[in-house]
C-alpha cells in the first residue's frame, strides 16, 4: 500500500518525464473534463432539464470554460514541475520520512550521495544511513522533530551503501498536517567531504614542520600543555629531551643548505623511529633543535633513552668534516623530568631541559646531561 507522499512523488516524476505534446494533450482533456463537471450541472439547473438550449450550452459553454481553465492548469503544472525538478535533480540529497522514520521520498541527489536507488531506500528506516557508533543521534534528532523543532546544518557522518563514510551537513524540518501535528520530516544532506578534507589538510599544515614532517613548535606547545594537565591529574612524571645538532652552522657552511636540510630530515626520522610509543611526541623546536616528550617512571630510563638517541644519530654516519667532536654528525641532549604540581608549570620543564642542554654542550657535546 503506497502512502500519499509516495503517490505524489510518483506522479511528479511521471510529469517530469512526459513529452511536451503528451503533457499538452493531457491538459486539454483535463480542462474539458473539468469544464464539463462544472458547466453541465449548472446548465441543467438553469434550463430546468435537458432542452435544446441545454444542448447548445453543453456544447459551447464547456469549450469556453476550458479555454479559461487551460492557461491556469498550464501555470499550476509548470510551477509544480519547476519545484519538482529542483527537488529531484538537486545535487543535495533530499529525503522525506514519515513520523516512524521510514523513508518516503528519495531524490537523485540521495542516490548519488548514498548509492542506494529509490527502490532500495523507500520503505526502509533512515537509520540505515547512520553508523552504529552514532546511533544516539537518532534519538536526539527524532526528539527535536517530534517537538516541531528544526535541525539546522548539523555536521555529522553518514554511511553509504558500500560501507564507506561520508561527511554531511544535515538540515531537517518537521512536516505538519493542517491541525499542526507532526507527520514526518524532510531532510537535506549536503556533502561536505571535500571541505572536511581541506580543513584537515590545513590543520596538518598548521601543526606539521614542512621540512622534516614531524610536529612543529606550535604543535609541541599545545601537546605539552595538554600532557602536562593529564600528568597533573594522574600524578605521573613527564620527561623532556632538548636536542641540538652539534655545530650545525659549520655543517651548513661546509656542505650547503640543501645538504643541511637533508641532515635535519635524517635526524628527525631517527628520533621519530626511536620514540614510537603511543603518547611519545617528537617535534622540531626551531632551527637545528628538536624536542621529545614522553612519560617515564624513573629518571634513569629517560637518560638511557637519550643516550640511545645520541648513539643512533652518530650511527647514521653523516659526514661532518668541520666538527671538532666527531667525523660524523652528532647531537647534544638535555634531559629534564618532573611531576606536575600546582607550584610548577610546563615552562619550568622546558627551562630545566634547556639548561641541561647548555651543560651538555659546554662539557664537550655529543653527550647527555640531566637537570638536577
Amino acid at each position: 500500500m503506497h502512502s500519499l507522499a509516495e503517490i505524489a512523488s510518483d506522479v511528479i516524476r511521471w510529469l517530469i518525464k512526459m513529452k511536451r505534446w503528451h503533457l499538452f494533450s493531457m491538459l486539454v482533456v483535463l480542462a474539458i473534463i473539468l469544464s464539463e463537471i462544472v458547466v453541465v450541472p449548472c446548465s441543467i439547473y438553469f434550463h430546468g432539464g435537458v432542452t435544446s438550449d441545454f444542448l447548445i450550452s453543453a456544447a459551447i459553454d464547456p469549450l469556453v470554460v476550458s479555454i479559461i481553465i487551460f492557461p491556469v492548469l498550464i501555470r499550476l503544472l509548470s510551477e509544480l514541475a519547476v519545484l519538482a525538478s529542483i527537488v529531484e535533480f538537486s545535487d543535495d540529497a533530499i529525503i522525506g520520512q514519515n513520523s516512524e522514520g521510514i523513508i518516503s521520498s528519495w531524490n537523485s541527489g540521495a542516490e548519488k550521495l548514498y548509492g542506494y536507488t529509490r527502490e532500495e531506500a523507500v520503505g526502509r528506516s533512515f537509520s540505515l544511513l547512520v553508523p552504529p557508533d552514532r546511533a544516539d543521534e537518532i534519538l536526539v534528532i527524532t526528539g527535536k522533530i517530534v517537538n516541531g523543532e528544526p535541525v539546522d546544518r548539523y555536521e555529522t557522518v553518514r554511511i553509504r551503501k558500500d560501507g564507506t563514510m561520508t561527511d554531511v551537513s544535515l538540515t531537517m524540518s518537521p512536516i505538519k498536517d493542517v491541525s499542526g501535528k507532526v507527520t514526518g520530516a524532510s531532510a537535506i544532506y549536503h556533502d561536505i567531504t571535500v571541505r572536511k578534507r581541506a580543513e584537515e589538510m590545513l590543520r596538518r599544515l598548521s601543526t606539521i614542520d614542512g621540512l622534516t614532517g614531524i610536529a612543529n613548535r606550535r604543535a609541541f606547545d599545545t601537546s605539552l600543555g595538554e600532557e602536562w594537565k593529564r600528568a597533573k591529574r594522574g600524578g605521573y612524571k613527564i620527561s623532556l629531551l632538548m636536542i641540538d645538532v652539534d655545530q650545525f652552522k659549520r655543517y651548513n657552511d661546509s656542505y650547503g643548505h640543501i645538504k643541511g636540510d637533508e641532515c635535519l630530515r635524517q635526524v628527525a626520522d631517527t628520533l621519530k623511529r626511536d620514540a614510537r610509543r603511543p603518547g611519545d611526541l617528537v617535534a622540531r623546536f626551531g632551527g637545528e633543535e628538536f624536542v621529545v616528550v614522553f612519560s617515564m617512571q624513573e629518571d634513569h630510563q629517560a637518560i638511557c633513552f637519550a643516550k640511545k638517541l645520541c648513539r643512533d644519530i652518530e650511527a647514521l654516519k653523516i659526514p661532518h668534516e668541520k666538527s671538532n667532536v666527531s667525523d660524523y654528525v652528532t647531537v647534544s641532549i638535555g634531559v629534564a623530568s618532573m611531576i606536575p604540581t600546582e607550584d610548577i608549570s610546563e615552562v619550568n620543564l622546558i627551562t630545566s631541559a634547556d639548561a641541561a642542554l647548555y651543560t651538555a654542550k659546554s662539557e664537550g657535546r655529543n653527550r647527555v646531561s640531566a637537570a638536577a
